[in-house]
């Protein structure tokens, strides 16, 4: 029945407190539970969206890859191979993606937008 109101044998103030209280393994089980928990309008994927999202992402490289994997002397960014690029220091690699990003002639500057880091795609 919609609309049905429920009491609740506690307050909301109390049920913080004892999900406060909970280990890790507890707070996933209750995410399991209650899913909805994840589905706020936090702007956040949960984890089984991000999930489905990295294997789509593996099955579209495969694909381009012909699910040949890249070997370590293959050309992957730039001027560098795989195993040059994991040689990196992180900040060196970021500076490489900046760079990259700031060179991206695909797109106008009126058609790039701001994203979240864990935005879907619509």
């Amino acid at each position: 029945m919609s609309g049905a109101i429920v009491a609740l044998p506690m307050t909301v103030e109390q049920i913080a407190q004892a999900i406060k209280q909970m280990n890790a393994n507890e707070r996933v089980r209750l995410l399991e539970l209650v899913p909805e928990l994840q589905e706020q309008e936090t702007g956040r994927r949960s984890r089984r969206e991000a999930q489905t999202s990295v294997a789509e992402l593996q099955s579209e490289i495969d694909q381009l890859l012909n699910s040949r994997k890249l070997a370590a002397d293959d050309p992957f960014v730039g001027n560098l191979s795989f195993r040059d690029y994991l040689a990196l220091p992180d900040q060196d690699r970021e500076s490489l993606w900046a760079q990259l990003a700031g060179n991206n002639t695909w797109l106008d500057e009126d058609q790039k937008k701001e994203v979240q880091p864990d935005a879907l795609l619509a």
